[in-house]
């Protein structure tokens, strides 16, 4: 799919995509996106969404370079009458009944979902892990999108008008018929501020579905969406089908299966290099390490040193991040955190090596987890081969070798 450009009449350029439906499925389905990287340019469930029957429509939040929610730039609301102009453009293009169209967004995108849903009066809404209050989580965590929507020196004024944005339009919503799907966890380190104090608001209309995951894999916001892709899924192709869901009388419970506990470890270590680099005198080294059936869950549970091994040998201390997805990479049926058993280098600035000698070495990386400590050579599971006029690196899944040139 080619992006696509729609000028609206007030000269603010909306990027979209566009997936035509198939057969005789009469419905739409908008896909506004959520936050990913420092600047605006993905597409959400882009490819979930791709074999779904009916038209699917995504839209891209990039408005001047930067992120808006969909809304404004410099608190001017153009960006919102383009996006409104946009959808209602090509509902009509399409002979579209609203009671056929579904807006649908994570994050970010699922309070624009909330915000278009609930503005257009459109009749179907998936939304998951959204933000209600806008100004106030920038201002705390997304600080260039924050100037960029609201002015380089935004006042206290500003935060609050964007935050009443979306609870001014559910407190005043008159029109009940719609079908709302909402799917969060306690686990979401928003839900207190923004999801509690609104579920039983959204209790009003007549199809409201909270949808709620006590997931093992679910311990933070970022994990909610991905982990139920199925279960959206299954909405959207519902929706399509003109077959509106009703869950469990407006509930649902998801907690899965309960992995078993176990008290033995089986301290297989497993290990993969995954990124490195050396630019000047410092080296960038990223990949996975961790020792099977011991949990790494706090950052003090966990240590690692690179060793290089030549005709000196050298020890340089390593970092680690959170990568909670690692929990979920290595599930063997036990209970078991692997999220910080991603080795890199001190706030990504690499490592100094000024002072090893040029020749020939033999990467290990030793691991300690609580009591046990291991000393692995740092292989990969993909094979590794750069050389440029510095040094040249090579790697498989059984050895590697460093020269500096």
């Amino acid at each position: 799919m080619k992006e696509q450009i729609f000028s609206a009449k007030n000269g603010v350029d909306v990027k979209f995509k566009h997936k035509p439906s198939k057969y005789d499925f009469n419905h739409i389905v908008f896909v506004f996106s959520g936050f990913l990287k420092s600047i605006p340019g993905n597409y959400d469930f882009i490819r979930a969404l791709e074999d779904c029957p009916c038209d699917v429509i995504w839209i891209n939040d990039d408005f001047e370079g930067m992120y808006s929610y969909y809304l404004c730039v410099n608190m001017n609301f153009r960006v919102e009458n383009a996006i409104t102009e946009f959808i209602k453009h090509q509902v009509q293009k399409k002979s579209l009944p609203w009671d056929n169209v579904t807006v649908t967004g994570f994050s970010k995108g699922g309070t624009a979902a909330l915000y278009y849903g609930l503005k257009l009066d459109i009749k179907n809404i998936v939304t998951t892990v959204p933000q209600i209050y806008i100004g106030s989580y920038l201002d705390k965590h997304w600080k260039p999108t924050a100037k960029h929507m609201m002015g380089e020196n935004y006042s206290k004024i500003k935060i609050q008008y964007l935050d009443n944005l979306l609870p001014h339009l559910i407190y005043k919503d008159t029109n009940i018929k719609k079908n709302i799907y909402l799917l969060t966890s306690e686990s979401d380190e928003q839900y207190e501020l923004h999801i509690k104090p609104f579920i039983s608001l959204f209790g009003k209309y007549s199809n409201f579905n909270l949808l709620k995951t006590y997931s093992l894999f679910v311990r933070q916001h970022n994990q909610v969406t991905g982990h139920h892709t199925s279960l959206l899924l299954s909405i959207y192709y519902a929706l399509a089908s003109e077959a509106v869901p009703r869950f469990n009388d407006g509930l649902v419970s998801f907690f899965g299966s309960q992995p078993a506990l176990t008290s033995e470890s089986s301290l297989e270590p497993l290990i993969d290099l995954q990124k490195i680099n050396i630019v000047g005198n410092r080296l960038f080294i990223e990949g996975i390490a961790l020792l099977k059936g011991l949990d790494a869950e706090n950052y003090s549970d966990i240590d690692y040193k690179l060793i290089f091994k030549g005709t000196k040998n050298y020890s340089k201390p390593l970092a680690k991040d959170d990568k909670p997805k690692l929990t979920r990479d290595f599930f063997e049926n036990t209970i078991i955190s692997y999220d910080k058993c991603w080795f890199t280098t001190y706030k990504h600035e690499g490592i100094d090596i000024s002072d090893i000698d040029r020749g020939s070495y033999v990467l290990h990386i030793k691991i300690k987890i609580k009591n046990h400590e291991e000393n692995i050579e740092l292989v990969s599971l993909k094979n590794i081969v750069i050389s440029n006029n510095i040094f040249t690196f090579s790697s498989s899944s059984t050895k590697n070798i460093l020269t500096f040139s």
